[in-house]
């Protein structure tokens, strides 16, 4: 794992202002995040594009708000963003259309 692997994934889960039961909460919520980001990640890297419903349904055994979450923790990285595409979900409603960027593909140390 290279030091900008390590320090993706090693990022604390909470806020310096949370008290201490944010804290204990967020550590012990560490590994599991840690994981579903590659994996979602991952997923981006073999699909490509994905809205969140998209998502989702690759990881059924996840709730829906913390794959929401760790896409965004990925967002806010750099490694996703926002495509120019929207496409409806079930419901009809317009999602946004994510997709994985250069340094995501770097991340994973695959080629686009």
């Amino acid at each position: 794992m290279t030091a900008q692997q390590i320090s993706l994934f090693s990022e604390p889960r909470h806020r310096a202002t949370d008290p201490d039961t944010s804290r204990e909460a967020a550590a012990k919520a560490e590994p599991g995040a840690e994981t579903l980001e590659r994996h979602i990640l991952e997923r981006f890297g073999i699909s490509r594009r994905l809205t969140d419903e998209e998502l989702c349904s690759f990881l059924p055994n996840r709730k829906a708000s913390s794959v929401i979450t760790a896409r965004s923790r990925l967002k806010n990285r750099g490694l996703l963003v926002a495509s120019d595409s929207k496409k409806k979900n079930a419901g009809g409603c317009e999602m946004t259309v994510w997709r994985i960027t250069k340094e995501g593909y770097e991340f994973l140390g695959w080629s686009m």
